[in-house]
């Protein structure tokens, strides 16, 4: 007897009330979050109608969360990156299957085609993750003060070993 194929219990798929959208959302868990298991969610959104691809965020590294709007539109919210620093400001995005548009946060929420999505959303991801990493690099760098208290502590280890030296030296 064959076995039934595995299911993939990492994707979820949710449907919008009026059928109208379907969103793919596939977790991850982040290697480097251990401390703090953090689930990362990341959408595919259909038009149901026509099983096309309407934004596609699952090669990103920013997790979203979604919600239903009361006229079935679709609003995903970003829930931060899983980069180290501190979280970015949210981005969201409202997908409108049956009015075929889509706005974002960034933009003021002025409505733009459906059909460019993919590239401004993937844009504003881009702009946002690279921000997030700037910041986390600018966070690790040592401060001047920093610097001091290593050197001076450097040189105290230095004196130290010396006067060792020395005094063995002269035994």
């Amino acid at each position: 007897m064959a076995m039934p194929p595995p299911v993939d219990t990492s994707t979820n798929r949710h449907v919008s009330p009026d059928g109208r959208t379907i969103v793919e959302m596939t977790s991850d868990f982040h290697p480097a979050d251990a401390h703090q298991i953090r689930e990362l969610r990341f959408p595919r959104v259909i038009d149901a109608a026509s099983g096309a691809t309407v934004l596609d965020l699952t090669r990103r590294a920013t997790s979203f969360a979604l919600r239903w709007e009361d006229d079935g539109a679709l609003m995903l919210i970003s829930k931060g990156s899983p980069f180290p620093g501190p979280e970015a400001d949210a981005l969201k995005v409202m997908i409108a299957i049956a009015a075929g548009r889509f706005a974002t946060s960034a933009d003021g929420w002025s409505p733009r085609p459906l059909g460019d999505a993919q590239a401004h959303v993937e844009a504003l991801v881009e702009r946002t993750e690279r921000s997030t990493r700037a910041l986390a690099a600018a966070r690790a760098r040592p401060t001047v003060g920093a610097r001091l208290v290593l050197a001076a502590k450097a040189a105290g280890w230095l004196a130290l070993l010396g006067t060792t030296v020395w005094v063995i030296g002269w035994l």
